[in-house]
């Protein structure tokens, strides 16, 4: 059994302060915020129309009685999924976040602007709704979504058809996307030069596409976009294939007509066609993703030598707890997986008490902006002591020869965007490494914990905790989760303070053999 495997780390680099990307918007507490504001939109829409009516009767006195059918509409959607008992898997599936945020953007905006400029005889609940203009969500945050679940897409190769009837999972989204909504997305798929997914958009928002379709855009705007998308994958052929085809229903296009000379020219000049047949995403650690990230069936068999079984170094108590099953996924740098550390209970209880935290600041207020949070360090005020039980059993794994110092146990919440570390700072440069404690497992995949560049993958278990040395902080990846939400507890070890001074980006500390 090599134990020193498990019980030493060589060095230390010093690389930086440590904040995760915000994918906070589209995770379940925000989501469920969203839909708990939309919610009061409905009451109090509802409560302004039929006052109206009781005081002007069918007369639109004060012009807003065309709000009701977006209240009316929006009403049956929140009536079928309470009917449904189904709000946590209405709240993260992709397609119904979408149409959720679009609703807000766009519906509920003009709504709010046409009672804002009413003077509509119920002036308190008119100064409510008007309270609530300020946490609407921005087109922003529309895009926000829409490329995530683009880079859900890519990542995990799912067909347009299946992101368009929202089948993620078992629960299908509420509504497809409509031919508009598939528009935008091929759009915003151009726009964030993602030309191949553009192109598979385009093309099935093509074959979809009817004459006598009430789709908002023409046919030959979706023509045009998905020629200029084949020329930016450098297949001038198919770009020129897709004008002529516009041309012969169109022939007065001016602007096929031009981009097709253009497009020749290209020809003659010698442009060849490349062979694209996937989405590249544009970082080098993206297109690593791709590939990390896809659900791999086959279970994954531990490499030979690569378990050990862990006894205490630090109090020299063999006896004192039981072992522990380790597996060391990596040497250098150390990644290593703990096996059954958190029970059951615990798990629930710190993933319950993170939600209830995140719920208590976002609704702390009765509005407040609904940009949603990252993750938060957890207290625990139970009988229980949940939280310092379980980072006592962190604090006890010997991953160094000295006592490390504890730290926070922070909680996150992963949704569509996954979550990727920033460098550590300055600050952090005590850090020796990072626990990772799985809380849930996602039921339809993703949520892996990912290291690229080391070629090493792990699927979340609950009762597993995995632990990785910070030269690869950077680089660990939570993959983005499908139609769930994912719970996982993050625990930095840190190094007693030997010295103030980091010698060429390295911390050096005493050893137990040093003087």
């Amino acid at each position: 059994m090599e134990n020193t495997l498990c019980t030493c780390i060589v060095a230390i680099v010093c690389l930086g302060y440590v904040t995760a990307e915000s994918g906070a918007f589209t995770n379940y507490v925000n989501m469920e915020k969203l839909y708990t504001l939309e919610d009061e939109l409905i009451t109090l829409t509802d409560v302004i129309i039929r006052q109206e009516r009781v005081l002007h009767d069918d007369e639109d006195t004060h012009g807003i009685y065309n709000i009701s059918s977006t209240v009316e509409n929006v009403k049956a959607i929140h009536r079928e999924i309470v009917s449904s008992r189904n709000l946590s898997s209405y709240l993260v599936n992709p397609v119904n976040i979408y149409h959720m945020t679009k609703r807000l953007v766009k519906d509920w905006t003009k709504v709010i602007a046409t009672l804002e400029d009413s003077k509509s005889c119920v002036k308190v609940m008119r100064s409510k709704v008007e309270n609530i203009a300020d946490n609407i969500p921005s087109g922003s945050n529309l895009k926000h979504v829409i490329t995530g679940v683009l880079r859900l897409q890519a990542i995990y190769n799912i067909s347009v058809s299946d992101v368009m009837s929202g089948s993620f999972s078992e629960f299908p989204a509420l509504s497809n996307l409509s031919l508009d909504d598939a528009f935008e997305f091929a759009r915003v798929a151009y726009e964030t030069e993602q030309y191949y997914l553009s192109v598979v958009w385009l093309k099935e928002v093509i074959s979809l596409y009817d004459q006598q379709s009430s789709a908002k855009f023409k046919l030959s705007n979706a023509m045009n976009l998905l020629s200029s998308a084949y020329l930016k994958l450098q297949r001038p052929t198919d770009a020129l294939a897709t004008l002529d085809e516009l041309l012969k229903t169109d022939p007065n296009n001016m602007v096929a007509a031009r981009n097709s000379k253009y497009i020749i020219q290209k020809i003659d000049s010698g442009m060849a066609d490349a062979d694209v047949n996937q989405q590249e995403l544009k970082s080098k650690k993206d297109k690593l993703l791709q590939k990390y990230c896809k659900p791999d069936t086959r279970a994954r068999k531990p490499k030979p030598n690569q378990f050990c079984t862990y006894t205490s170094t630090r109090q020299m108590g063999y006896f004192d707890r039981p072992s522990i099953e380790t597996e060391v996924l990596s040497r250098k740098p150390l990644i290593v997986l703990y096996k059954n550390i958190t029970t059951r209970s615990q798990q629930k209880a710190v993933a319950y008490l993170g939600y209830e935290q995140m719920k208590a600041i976002m609704y702390k207020n009765l509005y407040t902006h609904p940009g949603g949070i990252d993750g938060l360090h957890v207290e625990d005020n139970t009988n229980w002591q949940w939280i310092p039980n379980l980072q006592t059993t962190l604090y006890d794994i010997d991953i160094t020869e000295r006592n490390p110092i504890q730290s926070r146990l922070m909680v996150r919440n992963i949704g569509l965007h996954g979550m990727e570390n920033k460098p550590l700072g300055e600050s952090e440069r005590t850090r020796l490494g990072t626990f990772v404690v799985f809380l849930t497992e996602p039921k339809y995949g993703g949520g892996d914990v990912v290291f690229p560049f080391a070629n090493i993958k792990v699927k979340p278990e609950k009762g597993s905790v995995l632990f990785y040395e910070r030269k690869v902080h950077k680089q660990a990846t939570i993959c983005p989760v499908i139609a769930d939400t994912e719970w996982v507890g993050l625990y930095g070890l840190y190094d007693q303070l030997y010295s103030d001074i980091c010698y060429k980006d390295v911390l050096h500390r005493p050893t137990m053999n040093s003087k």
